[in-house]
């Protein structure tokens, strides 16, 4: 996305009208605690604007202004932005105003251009169109918030838009007490930035300032009053790094709460899910009476009810007002089939307690969880909920939102969210949420190539056994694609080794009861062995695709922010090679230890006809530190150096020692054995990567 319409995205104005009447926005001055900026030496009159230091942009951000009444339950929001090229004039030109119809109104303040000293107000002439939001809609999440869209005529370059308006209004489900935060970077510079923030002295309000350069607020405590106000000239921009973590943060914020500790959170939390204690209804309780009335152990019962909230309960969430936080009641849940994260976790907890099963709904975030502990305490903390189970004393993670999931509760794991929080009285600090082996992402794969002639057509079948997670992210694939739509996307995953493979017969697939998925391909290569005329020898090349993603190439050693890595997962790929003649191989074994993964490489059957390279791979962290980079590149290199095999085969020769690369990955070492019987050398090379088939 384009810095300016990322930047644009972040500040878009947030309203409120009556959707259904198309009610006009008011149009009035500001309320007299906000402190309007005087920026006219800013945004001069007929003056030549200097653009920011290497900025090259199609839009220039003068000013942004937020301040907030804590109180008065009042946001108010300015901004001023430059148009530079022909393309900024979409930016300038077009205003999306997002609101909630349940809880907020809207004043406009101010809609004008400033042109070579005159200032045109577009307030009066402004229409706009009310249209639904549901930004969250590909997650089958609907929010009600609406979109008001203006187009704003006659804007040119050079034209300065200045846009102020005040939202008042804030979500009663958090009972009247303040969570928000500042942004203080985007990916362009900013002019001049002003934050502040109001509250009544009596106000417990902490705040906390993430990322880098630090910036403290002057503070003011006078007239009943505590005010937090950070004025902070020419903001630079700041560049997102690819593959950055999703907890670390690129642009420096703060964040707000009233909220004292993680108790008082689960205060706030414990009477929304104060259902879960309840009965279930009639109906539902003949639905599942089968599972309930069934003698079985604790953990076959959870896995069942488990199974049937992630089953007969579809995920589709309406998060309208209090409904962001607050669940549904679990017999409207079932009588509408449907729920969000919170309505099947409140369901689910709700079966178990009913199974006398000690359950609790958790709060966790999905994205930040791994620094969570670092946050301030707030609701606003989490964006994901699940279902802490405890049988015999043993803690077990849950999500009823995942699907599908098979075997037994272990294998039925949630994922490492990092940090929850468990609501039910007497909680006071997050608990680690961790994911059980069995459950955690992990994949076998045997690719077998057969050959009984050099100039002949070869076989390859690959059968890959799908654990925990794995099996899950596969089954889910299968399950939403045709066969013809799978066949052609396996096939073209090994066209880049083999151009002219092609489908044997479909791929078919089987699961046991235990959560296993197996997936057996089947593949006709009609050049196996390829002639090459240079060489007058025939060569076949193999490549380990399965394990790219894991140690992929092209890391760079420069970064500023930390880089992240998939964890946990463990890996093993088999290439047998089944050949024409016995053939010479003699590989040491190659491991590679860090902290952030494990890879080993162990090759037999020299002397054969029948050689195997075996590749095991295990990941061992989330992230790598920037320090730390060139040492893991390093590393991966060291691993990737290993992958690869070519085998090439001289029809006139014997007893030669030749020294090749492999052609498929040019940029690899190739180590150099040297074979005998008819002749041959090997290069060979590992190149560790998923079996991600798609």
């Amino acid at each position: 996305m384009h810095a300016a319409r990322y930047l644009k995205m972040i500040l878009v104005l947030i309203i409120i009208g009556a959707v259904g009447a198309a009610q006009e926005l008011q149009r009035q001055a500001p309320a007299a605690w906000v402190e309007v900026a005087d920026y006219i030496d800013t945004v001069t009159e007929g003056h030549e604007v200097a653009e920011p230091s290497g900025w090259e942009g199609e839009t220039d951000y003068m000013l942004l202004d937020r301040q907030v009444n804590v109180a008065m339950e009042e946001d108010y929001t300015r901004i001023a932005m430059r148009v530079v090229t022909d393309g900024g004039l979409q930016d300038a030109g077009r205003w999306s105003i997002i609101f909630d119809p349940e809880y907020q109104e809207a004043t406009l303040h101010r809609l004008e251009i400033h042109r070579n000293g005159d200032v045109l107000d577009r307030r009066d002439e402004a229409e706009f169109r009310y249209l639904d939001q549901e930004s969250q809609a590909a997650r089958h999440l609907y929010n009600g918030k609406v979109t008001a869209l203006t187009l704003l005529p006659d804007v040119r370059v050079g034209d300065v838009v200045d846009i102020a308006y005040t939202i008042r209004g804030r979500n009663p489900v958090f009972g009247g007490r303040y969570l928000g935060s500042f942004s203080f970077g985007w990916g362009q510079p900013l002019r001049w930035l002003r934050n502040r923030i109001v509250a009544d002295e009596s106000v417990d309000l902490n705040y906390r300032f993430v990322g880098s350069p630090h910036a403290e607020p002057t503070v003011d405590r006078s007239g009943g009053k505590q005010t937090f106000d950070w004025q902070i000239r020419d903001v630079p921009a700041y560049a997102y790094e690819e593959s950055t973590p999703s907890w670390h943060s690129t642009y420096p914020w703060v964040e707000f709460s009233e909220f004292t500790d993680w108790s008082d959170v689960v205060a706030w939390a414990l009477p929304l899910y104060a259902a879960a204690n309840e009965a279930p209804g009639q109906a539902q309780a003949a639905e599942v009476a089968a599972i309930m009335d069934a003698p079985m152990p604790d953990g076959e019962r959870t896995s069942a009810l488990l199974e049937y909230v992630q089953q007969e309960i579809r995920y589709l969430g309406i998060e309208l007002g209090t409904s962001s936080h607050q669940p549904h009641h679990p017999d409207e849940t079932h009588a509408r089939r449907f729920g969000d994260c919170k309505d099947k976790s409140l369901l689910l907890v709700q079966l178990l307690r009913t199974a006398g099963i000690e359950a609790y709904p958790v709060l966790v975030n999905t994205s930040s969880g791994e620094r969570l502990r670092e946050w301030l305490p707030s609701p606003g903390a989490f964006d994901h909920v699940i279902v802490n189970v405890v049988i015999d004393g043993e803690q077990h993670w849950v999500d009823p939102t995942l699907s599908p999931q098979r075997g037994s509760l272990l294998r039925r794991g949630a994922p490492d969210y990092g940090y929850g929080l468990v609501v039910a009285g007497g909680e006071s600090d997050l608990r680690r949420v961790e994911q059980p082996e069995p459950a955690q992402k992990s994949i076998e794969s045997t690719e077998t190539m057969r050959s009984t002639a050099w100039d002949e057509p070869g076989e390859m079948e690959v059968v890959t056994r799908y654990y925990g997670a794995s099996a899950r992210y596969m089954q889910s694939y299968l399950d939403g694609n045709s066969p013809e739509q799978i066949s052609q996307s396996y096939q073209e995953y090994y066209a880049s080794v083999y151009p002219d493979i092609r489908i044997e017969r479909a791929p078919e697939w089987t699961s046991d009861g235990d959560g296993f998925l197996i997936v057996r391909e089947f593949y006709r290569v009609p050049n196996l062995w390829v002639w090459n005329e240079s060489d007058s020898a025939w060569k076949l090349t193999t490549y380990p695709s399965m394990l790219d993603n894991y140690l992929p190439s092209g890391l760079s050693t420069e970064r500023n922010a930390p880089r992240a890595w998939e964890h946990p997962v463990r890996a093993t790929l088999v290439q047998v090679l089944e050949l024409p003649e016995e053939w010479e191989m003699d590989f040491a074994p190659l491991r590679v230890n860090t902290d952030a993964f494990e890879y080993e490489r162990i090759a037999s059957g020299g002397g054969t006809d029948r050689l195997m390279l075996i590749h095991r791979y295990q990941s061992k962290a989330t992230h790598i530190m920037p320090g730390e980079m060139a040492a893991h590149v390093r590393a991966v290199v060291d691993a990737r150096d290993s992958f690869g095999i070519e085998l090439t085969k001289w029809p006139e020769l014997t007893d030669s020692l030749v020294e090749q690369d492999s052609e498929f990955t040019p940029n690899l070492l190739m180590f150099v054995v040297a074979v005998g019987g008819f002749g041959g050398a090997m290069a060979f090379g590992l190149l560790w990567v998923r079996h991600r088939h798609r």
